[in-house]
């Protein structure tokens, strides 16, 4: 489950399969783009941000949208998923404006915006709005969604799961659709 990885060798091993909009420079920190097609366009006068993404896909195929983005920091929203969701308090509203438009109205500028938020990893909403929806029937919906185990990831990323044997090893194959 990506939302709970905590130690480095397992986000070795997702930041191989799940990918951001945006990554930073090594050395410099600056803002690049890697599944958006450019820099985020701010408007002062509104506090918005524009980001235009890449047509990518999914590991199974399907088309990495603007809905999976607002699927993704909605649920770390609504859930007050740990470790992720002071990146997004201060964002108003996500929506996607097409497949591959997303605007983004923030309550205030925030510098980590650039440097946190749109770095965070998408998961597919395909995939995942079932669980979160078993979840929210639940009594402890974070609790259950952090406790669902994801044995089949579909991530966007260069590599795609293939198969693992818990606490010794986890084998990633070539994903022939990454940009």
């Amino acid at each position: 489950n990506p939302f709970t990885a905590r130690d480095v060798w397992s986000k070795h091993v997702l930041d191989r399969i799940y990918h951001d909009l945006y990554t930073l420079a090594p050395k410099t920190f600056e803002l690049i783009p890697w599944l958006a097609e450019a820099l985020p366009e701010y408007d002062k006068k509104t506090n918005t941000v524009i980001v235009k993404m890449r047509k990518t896909k999914w590991h199974d195929g399907t088309p990495l949208t603007a809905h999976d983005v607002v699927f993704t920091a909605n649920v770390i929203k609504d859930l007050k998923v740990p470790r992720y969701s002071s990146r997004w308090k201060f964002i108003k509203k996500i929506e996607a404006l097409d497949d591959y438009t997303l605007k983004y109205t923030l309550s205030q500028p925030m510098a980590t915006f650039y440097s946190r938020t749109l770095l965070t990893f998408i998961v597919q909403k395909k995939k995942w709005e079932p669980i979160i929806n078993e979840a929210k029937k639940t009594e402890k919906p974070l609790q259950t969604f952090l406790n669902y185990k994801n044995d089949n990831p579909i991530g966007n990323g260069p590599f795609k799961f293939s198969s693992w044997r818990n606490g010794t090893s986890i084998k990633l194959i070539k994903n022939p659709d990454f940009f």
